[in-house]
């Protein structure tokens, strides 16, 4: 598959990949499937490969940071992002992530009160803490969380305990 077209594919993606049926058969009913059928096809396989992620974190550029670390032994795809836990659990909501990625310090909800509110929600959805403030471990397990890493992180330690989450 050429790079333009993985570009497309990725975008697509992002629209959310729950709805990308719903929208094709939409096309499909139009007389569109000539055209965007491969590509939906080639969509669905990339999302099923990868997993879906949110990333809330109240720097927003340490959570990508964070995500750089992972993605280069992960596939993760990033599907939403969010700096305060009442926007993170809106977007949790609304795309049904197989990961969210998170820190304690969020403004208008904790990040154990996000923890706990996903746990209630959807308790198979893995959620693995990356945070300096390393006292909140035990709490952030009892309340649901499956990985914790204290920042700055050891070399590989991210991607480790994100597989052992997924697991």
């Amino acid at each position: 598959m050429d790079k333009d077209k993985q570009n497309v594919l990725a975008d697509l993606v992002t629209i959310g990949g729950r709805d990308l049926a719903k929208r094709s058969s939409k096309l499909v009913r139009r007389g569109l499937d000539s055209l965007f059928s491969p590509m939906l096809e080639d969509t669905a396989r990339i999302s099923e490969h990868r997993i879906r992620t949110i990333v809330v974190n109240c720097v927003p550029e340490r959570g990508r940071l964070i995500v750089d670390q992972i993605a280069q032994e992960i596939d993760i795809y990033i599907v939403g992002e969010a700096s305060n836990g009442a926007d993170g659990l809106a977007l949790f909501e609304q795309l049904h992530p197989e990961l969210v990625l998170t820190c304690i310090g969020l403004k208008f909800m904790s990040g154990l009160d996000l923890i706990s509110k996903i746990k209630e929600k959807r308790p198979e959805t893995r959620i693995v803490v990356t945070t300096i403030q390393g006292s909140q471990k035990e709490e952030a397990f009892r309340r649901g969380a499956d990985g914790f890493v204290t920042l700055p992180p050891a070399s590989g330690e991210l991607a480790e305990v994100v597989k052992e989450a997924m697991e």
